[in-house]
């Protein structure tokens, strides 16, 4: 899995044109026009943005599949820390009317209430860390992922992130066929995730790493867990980086090696 890694961080500069980058993304400025054009498709239909993320929402499960969104750690706005979460909780997000989760849904049962985009991710504003406190930010994840696995990823992809600078980071799971697939907790009743995903893109050098987790307990390397853009969408069926030019995409969908 070494060699995963020295994919990732030495991969030469492909033929991206930092030109198109600047021109469709820069000159719109900060929030969704910096990681609109990163979006994957949408199995509900329903894209909700919040002032720095946004989710595809899926009524069904009262869950989001998936969010996604922009950090620039290069900028000063875009440095991690300034805010604490405490005293913060998960509510409905009013626009909803009572289609997504509530406390209810996490009652009695050894799922933690998980970010989609992790709060401390958002922490440098205000506004957008208590919108990652909504419930369409949250889904179940064991105890023991949420807080071994999961968090440890998080932790690895803030770093690259400090490293890297501008970036975009999807996070979601895999929307089974069949529904019966789920263990359904809660009520309302939500489904209990088996796998989750992240995406983790390197804007300026146009380039990306995915990883495919079990929600379970992990004690292998998270390394182990990497897996090509290609194979993510043959699991998830989304099409990934689908608004970027064709050449652009390919680039971003080079095998990283064995899924098995």
């Amino acid at each position: 899995m070494r060699k995963l890694l020295v994919l990732f961080f030495c991969l030469p500069n492909l033929a991206f044109s930092q030109t198109w980058w600047s021109q469709n993304i820069n000159e719109e400025g900060s929030g969704l026009p910096n990681y609109e054009h990163y979006m994957p498709t949408s199995t509900c239909g329903e894209i909700i943005h919040y002032s720095n993320y946004s989710v595809s929402f899926c009524e069904e499960y009262r869950l989001s599949e998936w969010s996604i969104y922009y950090k620039d750690s290069l900028s000063d706005v875009g440095k991690f820390g300034g805010n604490s979460r405490r005293g913060l909780s998960f509510k409905r997000d009013p626009r909803l009317k009572g289609r997504d989760a509530d406390n209810g849904s996490y009652y009695k049962n050894p799922y933690d209430r998980a970010h989609l985009v992790p709060a401390a991710d958002m922490s440098n504003d205000y506004q957008s860390l208590k919108e990652t406190f909504f419930y369409t930010n949250s889904t179940s994840q064991h105890y023991s992922f949420n807080r071994g696995a999961m968090k440890k990823l998080e932790s690895k992809i803030r770093r690259w992130t400090t490293e890297l600078g501008t970036v975009a980071i999807i996070t979601g799971w895999v929307v089974e066929d069949d529904i019966d697939k789920y263990i359904w907790v809660g009520s309302p009743s939500i489904p209990v995730p088996n796998y989750y995903y992240k995406v983790f893109i390197d804007i300026q050098n146009n380039r990306s790493i995915a990883f495919l987790l079990p929600n379970k307990e992990i004690t292998n390397s998270l390394m182990e867990y990497v897996v090509s853009i290609d194979y993510l969408e043959s699991v998830t069926g989304l099409d990934f980086f689908y608004k970027l030019p064709k050449d652009i995409e390919r680039s971003f969908e080079i095998d990283t090696g064995d899924k098995n």
